[in-house]
């Protein structure tokens, strides 16, 4: 039987979770009561960790978010118990290289590369296993979730507006019209009023959405946005990452989106096709939403 790699893995698990909860299955890993810790360092887990972490703690009903390795147990004289089910922690691998005619010679620190020669960083992703402290006898949590949280890049926002308006070269805003989009060309958002919709927080996640998309103007993380609804493929890659933006900033905030519950089935298995398709999708969207998400919050 063929190994899987580490993308396969992932884009496993994370169909997995669009399966049973569709879209809203992003939003539950960055919610307070869902957060994902490291036992030992009593730091948050972040980016992909945190998302799938979050999302074995709902699914195995987990009394606690605090996760370990099998020999962090150990040490510490846990144990863990027989027939535990052990989740993935991904981890990048970072190595530097220089081209030797066609040939590339790594190096394991940048130090290591010979004075005057230009190195190129290599990164690439690994995985370890962890088990969350319910599957460990001998072992209590020991972290307070709210002050962790205080502690990592998501910091709660006491109002929703406050993150527009304390961004950097944040993008024009208009209401108005039955549309919600982002325009590169005149970096500019453009949203219906907001009496039209439900409730304040779908209101929010949608324009978290158009303001992930923001980000990726030539000025800023420039992922190359304009011309690019013409591209079936890079359309479908910008929509993950803003998808996961918006949901994100929601569980900053602690928002609850209705329209994350009512999106049609049809749309959730879209996605479920393409990142069946494209394994290695969900780690580079991920990545590029977190970046931007730190870009908004100004860390």
């Amino acid at each position: 039987m063929m190994k899987k790699d580490i993308y396969t893995i992932i884009t496993e698990q994370v169909i997995k979770g669009l399966e049973k909860t569709g879209l809203n299955w992003f939003k539950s890993w960055s919610a307070t009561d869902n957060l994902a810790i490291n036992h030992v360092t009593g730091k948050a887990y972040t980016g992909i960790n945190q998302m799938l972490l979050g999302f074995d703690i709902v699914d195995n009903n987990y009394t606690t978010g605090e996760f370990m390795t099998f020999k962090q147990a150990q040490k510490l004289g846990g144990k863990v118990k027989k027939g535990s089910i052990s989740h993935i922690v991904v981890f990048w691998n970072i190595s530097y290289y220089i081209l030797d005619g066609t040939k590339r010679v790594y190096f394991k620190r940048l130090e290591d590369v010979p004075a005057g020669e230009k190195a190129q960083k290599s990164m690439s992703p690994r995985f370890y296993k962890v088990f969350n402290l319910d599957s460990i006898e001998g072992i209590s949590p020991k972290h307070d979730v709210a002050k962790v949280k205080e502690g990592t890049i998501f910091e709660p926002i006491e109002r929703a507006d406050e993150v527009y308006k304390n961004m950097r070269k944040k993008p024009s805003l208009a209401h108005g019209g039955n549309r919600a989009f982002y325009r590169p060309l005149s970096h500019s958002i453009q949203m219906p009023s907001q009496e039209t919709f439900t409730t304040p927080d779908d209101y929010y996640k949608v324009f978290f959405h158009e303001l992930t998309h923001s980000t990726g103007h030539e000025s800023i993380l420039n992922r190359g946005l304009v011309g690019s609804h013409g591209n079936k493929t890079k359309y479908s890659k910008e929509e993950l990452v803003a998808e996961m933006g918006a949901l994100f900033l929601c569980g900053i905030l602690d928002l609850n989106p209705k329209d994350s519950n009512d999106n049609s089935q049809a749309y959730i298995n879209g996605w479920i096709k393409y990142l069946k398709n494209h394994p290695k999708e969900i780690l580079s969207a991920s990545s590029k939403s977190r970046k931007a998400i730190e870009y908004i919050l100004n860390k």
